[in-house]
C-alpha cells in the first residue's frame, strides 16, 4: 500500500459562518496556505452534519432542544447521508479546475460511531443493564448493537466518499478519550470496540488494499509502456497520485491512555490522528509502534485554542517558522518523516467565538502558512 505520510492536512472545523461563500473561502485558505490535503471545512456541528439527515431519514433518532433522543429501534438510513460536502469538493474543482494541482488529495471528516453514540439518549432497557457512569442518561454508546448499527450507517457514508475521490476519511471519536482510560475501559470489551471501528473503517481499507495490488500490477505494465505520460488528466481528481489509495484515519483529541493508543493500534485504520501541543501525549507513541503495525501518525503540532490577549497582534497568535522548526526537528528524531503527517491539534472553530470571524480566519491561515513553510527546510 502506497501509504500517505510526510505531507500536511487539517481536521476540519473552521472559524466561519455557515455560508457557500465561506465554505469555498476556507477551501481556499487551506490551498493557498500550502496544505497538501485539505478538508472540506466543517461550519456545522458534527453532530448535526450526521444526525440532521439521519432525523430526516426517519431512522428513530427525534430531536428535543439541543438534545438527541432514540424513540423505539435504530434503523440504518436507506440511502448514504450527509455527501453534500463531498460533493461541495467535486464542484470546486469542477468551478476552480486549477486548485487540482496545487494539492495532492483532499480529506473527508466524518464523525465515528461511538462519539454519535454517546450522544443518543436511548430508553432504559436498551443500555442492557450498564450503569449511567460517565452520562447522566442511558446512552446509545451503552449497546453494542446499536453502536455496529452506527458503524455500518458510516460505512455507508464513508463508501461514497471513496467514490468521490477522497484521499483521507477521518473517524472523529473523541468520545473514545473518555470512554478508554488509562485504568478501565466503560461499557464493552476492548475487541468489540476494536469490531466496531473496523466495522466504520471497512469500505475504506477494502478499496486502499484493492488500488494497492492493483497499482503493483499496472506499475510494470506501465514501465514498459512507452504510451504511459508522466502527468495525470487534466479531468483527473487530484488524488490520482503515488498515493492514490484512500487512507483512513481516527482523530481522537485531548489525552489518550496506553489503553486507548493500543486498541487504535489494533484496528485497520492507518492514520491514528492526536494532538499534542495541550494535550500530555508526548511519548505515548514510539517509532516501532507505528512501524509494526503500518500506521502514520498525523502529529498535532499547532495549537488550536488561543487565549485572547488585550494588546495582541496577529503575530502573537501565531507560531513563528522558527518555532515551529524546533519541534518539527524533534518529532522527526523521535518517529522518522516516513511515519508522520503534520497538522493543527483539533479543529479551529472554536477560534470564532474568541476572535470573531476576520481575526481568526486570519490567525488560521497564519498558522497553516508558516506550518508549511517550516516543513520546506526538512
Amino acid at each position: 500500500m502506497n501509504k500517505i505520510s510526510w505531507a500536511t492536512t487539517v481536521v476540519g472545523s473552521f472559524p466561519y459562518e455557515n455560508t457557500k461563500k465561506n465554505m469555498e473561502q476556507a477551501f481556499w485558505d487551506q490551498i493557498h496556505a500550502g496544505v497538501d490535503y485539505p478538508c472540506y471545512p466543517q461550519l456545522v456541528s458534527m453532530m448535526d452534519q450526521f444526525f440532521d439527515p439521519a432525523i430526516e431519514a426517519n431512522c428513530g433518532i427525534i430531536k428535543k432542544g439541543k438534545k438527541y433522543y432514540l424513540e423505539g429501534d435504530f434503523t440504518v438510513p436507506p440511502k448514504p447521508i450527509a455527501l453534500e460536502y463531498g460533493q461541495f469538493v467535486l464542484d470546486f474543482f469542477e468551478k476552480y479546475p486549477e486548485a487540482k494541482f496545487c494539492i495532492k488529495g483532499w480529506k473527508a471528516c466524518l464523525t465515528g460511531p461511538f462519539t454519535l453514540a454517546g450522544e443518543i439518549i436511548i430508553p432504559p432497557e436498551k443500555a442492557n443493564g450498564k450503569r449511567t457512569i460517565l452520562y447522566e442518561e442511558p446512552r446509545a454508546i451503552m449497546n453494542a448493537e446499536i453502536c455496529s448499527q452506527l458503524a455500518t450507517m458510516m460505512a455507508d457514508v464513508a463508501r461514497e466518499y471513496v467514490n468521490m475521490g477522497a484521499s483521507i476519511i477521518s473517524m472523529d471519536e473523541p468520545s473514545l478519550g473518555l470512554i478508554i482510560g488509562a485504568r478501565k475501559t466503560f461499557f464493552h470489551p476492548e475487541e468489540t470496540f476494536v469490531e466496531i471501528l473496523n466495522q466504520a473503517l471497512a469500505p475504506i481499507t477494502a478499496q486502499s488494499t484493492s488500488q494497492s495490488s492493483s497499482q503493483s500490477s499496472a506499475q510494470s505494465s506501465s514501465q514498459s509502456s512507452s504510451q504511459s505520460s508522466p502527468h495525470s488528466s487534466p479531468h483527473s481528481s487530484p488524488q490520482s497520485s503515488p498515493h492514490s489509495s484512500p487512507q483512513s484515519s481516527i482523530h481522537v483529541c485531548g489525552r489518550i491512555s496506553p489503553r486507548l493508543r493500543d486498541v487504535l493500534l489494533h484496528t485497520n485504520v492507518n492514520i491514528v490522528d492526536h494532538e499534542f501541543q495541550k494535550a500530555d501525549n508526548e511519548g505515548l507513541y514510539t517509532r516501532d509502534h507505528l512501524e509494526s503495525h503500518n500506521k502514520v501518525l498525523a502529529y498535532g503540532i499547532l495549537e488550536r485554542s488561543v487565549a485572547y490577549q488585550a494588546n495582541g497582534s496577529l503575530e502573537s497568535y501565531v507560531e513563528t517558522p522558527a518555532k515551529l522548526e524546533e519541534l518539527i526537528s524533534k518529532v522527526v528524531s523521535h518517529y522518522g518523516k516516513e511515519n508522520l503527517i503534520l497538522k493543527p491539534d483539533c479543529g479551529f472553530g472554536g477560534l470564532k467565538a474568541i476572535f470573531g470571524q476576520d481575526l481568526a480566519s486570519e490567525i488560521v491561515r497564519q498558522k497553516l502558512s508558516n506550518l508549511t513553510q517550516a516543513m520546506q527546510k526538512f
